[in-house]
Formats: C-alpha cells, structure tokens, sequence
C-alpha cells in the first residue's frame, strides 16, 4: 500500500508538467511495418499480415503447413521460423525406409506406453494481452506475483536415456530442445526413438537443414551467452552448474535457491540468464537481478526477462556497468559514468497509462540515487508519443538495441 501510494503521488503530484497524451492499446498493425521481407514468408511459413500489439509486445499470428502458431515477441517469432526448416527437414528423413516400421512402430508404443513429454502448451494469448502487459499493468496495481509449474521429459525417458538423445538432435538441428513448438517436440520424439533404437547419425539427421549450426541469435553478445550454455547436459546438471555459477558471482544461497527452483524458466532459458550474469563481471549486486528474475510468473515473461539479461549484458561488455538495484517490481542498473540504465525488450513500446506511472517512478529513483542521466534501451522501437514523452523528462531512447 505504501509503495502504491508513492507512485501515486508521483502521477498525481511529483511529476513534472507534461502533456501526457496516451496511444490507444492494444491496436493493430501491418506485419510489413513490424518485419523485414524475409520475415513476412518463406518455403514453410507465411505470417499473418494483421499483427496486434498490447502496448509492449507484438502477437503474430505464424501460417504453415504443420499447423498455426500465435507467438508472442518478434524475437519468438524468429525462433519458431527456424523450426519450421527443422520439422520440414525432418519430415523429409524416412524412418520406416531407414529403419524400418517394426523399429519406428515399436519405439511410437514405447513413447506412448511410458509417461507422456509434458511440455508446455505453444504460446496461448488470453483475449490480446502478452504477458509483459500484465506486469506493466501490475507493477501499476501493485499487485503480487505467483508460482506454477513447468516440466520436462519424464522420468521414463531420462532413465532409459531417450531424452539425452533428443536433446543432442535438437542442438544439432539448430533449435531448443525444451521449445514449446508442440510440432517440433512430436517429430524430435520420433527422430530420437529412431536414433536411439536405430542407429540414426546426427550427420544424416541435419545434412538437410541448411545451416544448422545452432540456435538462431540475434546479435553477436546473444551469441557469445549461447556459445556458453551445453544443452546436450541434462537439466539436473544445468540447474547444479547454474546454482553454481550464481554462489560464485555473491549470490545468496536463499536467493539462488528460488530462482533455480522458479519452473517457468525452461533449462535453457535459465542457463541463458545465468550466463548473462556471469559474463557481466565486476557488475555489483547481481543477487538483485536473481531476485527479481525469481519473481517471474509465466512463460513469456521469464523469456523477457532473460533477453533482459542479455541487454544488460550487452551495455556492460560496450560500456561498463556499475551495479543492479530494485525499482519495485522491476529492475535497473547505474553505469559506470552514473547513469541509470533501464532495459526492456519491448517490440513496439506504447505510451499507454501503465507505462507512464512505471516510468514517473523511474524517474522518481533516478533523482533520489542523483542520476541525472537516464537511458532507456529497448529491442525493438517506440510509439512517437512515448518517445515524446520520455524526452521530454529527460530520458535517452536507444531503440534496436
């Protein structure tokens, strides 16, 4: 109630004068004004031309012939795109010609029989709102977060060894064995029984997917934090050297603990965060980051905040950064020449209620810590009107970031 009351105060009261004019959200746009070409279609995939954007996030809708995908952020969009060419590449591998139906039918009756992969459902938007909104919209409320489930393959598969070849066969093939891509998930089911029954060579299994070299990324930072992570380890393994990682960086062990034990990490999103920490050296109380990163409740938002993570990481290894700190319910760094830094990920920011109340208390931080400056990065781009906005208190928007 008392922070509430403080952030009221700063809308109502503290703020400087400005003619706050707020975007109208969520609204749609043209998915040509969102993506490049290479983006829009492909040989597997054509992405709705409608794209709706909550104020923070863009929710396409993603066209192929295994099936349609809504997928909250452009970043996710780029990932499912990369397993489209991997399901269609495994679609083109006979097993029944390579193998044989006895071996490929057997193995389907072994997976059946066994305890069933629980994975998490693809992304699902309820009604058009992401799961940024509602931590915008809930940082404004100041309500209070949760914890829920998330798993992996069962115990089944991991004792008779079929998960550690599916996960080599994803990171061959170039995507994330823990994704969420239901349609990828049933055909690495099949290509790893085939594999671990059969014989099947990692060569022949990605010999038809071009380039598959690894992960798609982004930017050269995002690909130095995935050079870091083995995903062939079982998630046990990734979880101890990630706990690891973060006692050696001055996390508490209660802090690590939580955030370790948070299922809507998957292992590879954890391990992404985690070495994000750990390639920021030097940066002082990481342990606030972990806390905070703990406090996540849903899928896409642990995949927010480890991109997050990384564009922390990013300013450090260009610029230098002094140490994190709490901003309520989100998070913050000051430079090494003093600034405030604040990240978010955002495909299209909008200047909506929500966002101005968070930022006001920004600004209210900034000037209690004497951070004159304060830098706003983001992934993707801004409306006019937050970018109005912001420069008008002072802000310095970084946009493509």
């Amino acid at each position: 109630m008392i922070r509430l009351l403080l952030m009221l105060c700063v809308v109502l009261h503290c703020a400087p004068t400005v003619a706050w004019g707020y975007d109208q959200a969520p609204q749609n746009f043209r998915a040509a004004d969102m993506l490049p070409a290479d983006m829009l279609k492909g040989p597997q995939f054509s992405v709705d031309p409608t794209v709706r954007n909550d104020g923070y996030m863009n929710v396409y809708t993603l066209h192929s012939a295994y099936g349609d995908f809504t997928v909250v952020s452009t970043n996710l969009l780029k990932q499912r795109i990369r397993e489209l060419a991997a399901i269609e590449a495994i679609d083109k591998i006979d097993l029944s010609k390579e193998f044989g139906d006895s071996v490929v039918e057997g193995g389907q009756k072994m997976i059946e029989g066994a305890k069933k992969i629980v994975t998490r459902p693809d992304e699902v938007v309820t009604g058009v709102f992401s799961g940024i909104a509602t931590a915008f919209q809930r940082a404004e409320e100041n309500l209070v977060e949760s914890n829920r489930s998330q798993a992996e393959d069962g115990a089944a598969k991991n004792l008779i060894g079929f998960s550690k070849a599916k996960r080599e066969y994803a990171v061959e093939l170039g995507v994330d064995p823990y994704s969420t891509n239901q349609a990828l998930q049933e055909r690495l089911e099949k290509l790893s029984w085939a594999g671990y029954t059969g014989g099947l060579t990692f060569g022949l299994a990605t010999a038809v997917v071009p380039g598959a070299a690894g992960i798609a990324v982004t930017s050269v930072r995002y690909g130095e934090l995935i050079q870091e992570i083995d995903l062939t380890k079982a998630p046990a393994d990734l979880r101890r050297e990630n706990r690891e990682k973060l006692l050696a960086m001055g996390v508490g062990e209660s802090a690590a603990r939580v955030f370790i034990n948070n299922t809507f990490f998957s292992p590879s999103g954890q391990s992404f965060l985690v070495a994000a920490l750990d390639k920021s050296r030097g940066v002082a109380d990481r342990q606030a980051f972990v806390e905070f990163a703990a406090t996540t409740d849903s899928m896409d938002l642990a995949y927010f905040r480890q991109r997050m993570a990384a564009m922390y990481y990013t300013y450090h290894a260009e610029h230098g950064l002094a140490g994190f700190f709490a901003v309520d319910r989100f998070i913050a760094a000051r430079t090494r020449a003093g600034e405030m830094l604040v990240c978010f990920p955002l495909d299209y920011g909008m200047w909506t209620r929500a966002t101005a109340t968070v930022m006001r208390y920004f600004d209210t931080i900034a000037a209690d810590k004497g951070m004159r400056r304060k830098i706003l990065m983001v992934e993707g781009r801004l409306s006019p009107a937050a970018r109005k906005e912001l420069s008008a208190t002072g802000w310095t928007v970084r946009e493509g970031s």
